[in-house]
């Protein structure tokens, strides 16, 4: 059931309206009024921010859903930034459990049955090895010289739209050619990795940095140990509350 719906969409003065109907309206306490991706937002650019509600009787029980729209700061680590200013601040939510998230290491997400691939395999091959571990990132090398990443997306890109079913109609004999490109002509050259006891914050920062979405882990020898990707840090976040579990294999 729907206890709220607040717009943020005012655009002046402190009252905030819950567009539901319940009457859960509120105050603003901070930000400034801005333009958003509909109408108007307020932009929180302050840890003392907030909006509070007029009614402090709502109770959302142990289990309840809570949905924003939020435009992040371009700037490098802001992210992990506003994600610490979460975590590290108090609220007054019915069932709420206090976490430690950073103190979550690159160690206690990855993945460390990572996937390997050479160089000059091919696209048709690197795509099976995908399919066959269910995972969306490959490593490009060996554990003690990584040469290079190759994320689902690089596959994608990479093979003709015309061997989806979609467009089969239109499929040519060279479109096939392109399941023979070498991952070496496509993967990511660049390889940027954390250490196993890289904090999460740092890991956040990195890939905001660097506009990554996996970052190899290294152990103390230099050898690859396993891949932390986003969504992996999404699901440890979301796993710190008991109320909430994720099922499945995320990469």
């Amino acid at each position: 059931m729907l206890i709220g719906h607040w717009r943020l969409d005012e655009g002046i003065g402190t009252s905030v309206s819950d567009s539901s109907g319940f009457g859960n309206n509120g105050v603003k306490h901070g930000g400034s009024w801005t333009v958003g991706h509909y109408g108007n937002a307020i932009s929180f650019d302050d840890s003392d921010d907030e909006v509070v509600m007029d009614n402090s009787e709502i109770n959302l029980g142990p289990d309840f859903t809570l949905a924003c729209w939020i435009k992040a700061e371009p700037a490098a680590g802001s992210v992990s930034q506003s994600i610490q200013k979460m975590t590290q601040s108090s609220a007054n939510l019915p069932g709420e459990h206090s976490v430690e998230i950073l103190t979550i290491s690159a160690s206690d997400i990855m993945h460390k049955d990572v996937t390997w691939c050479a160089g000059e395999d091919s696209v048709q091959q690197v795509q099976a090895k995908m399919e066959q571990t269910n995972t969306g990132y490959v490593l490009v090398g060996s554990e003690d010289a990584v040469e290079g990443v190759v994320s689902k997306s690089d596959i994608l890109g990479a093979v003709s739209v015309y061997l989806r079913p979609l467009f089969s109609k239109w499929h040519r004999p060279l479109d096939d050619a392109t399941l023979q490109i070498k991952i070496k002509w496509i993967m990511s050259k660049s390889v940027h990795t954390v250490k196993e006891e890289t904090p999460l914050s740092v890991i956040m920062d990195n890939m905001s940095q660097f506009s990554v979405r996996a970052l190899p882990v290294m152990d103390q020898q230099g050898k690859i140990v396993g891949i932390v990707t986003a969504l992996d840090i999404f699901r440890a976040l979301l796993n710190r509350d008991p109320n909430i579990s994720i099922a499945g294999k995320t990469s």
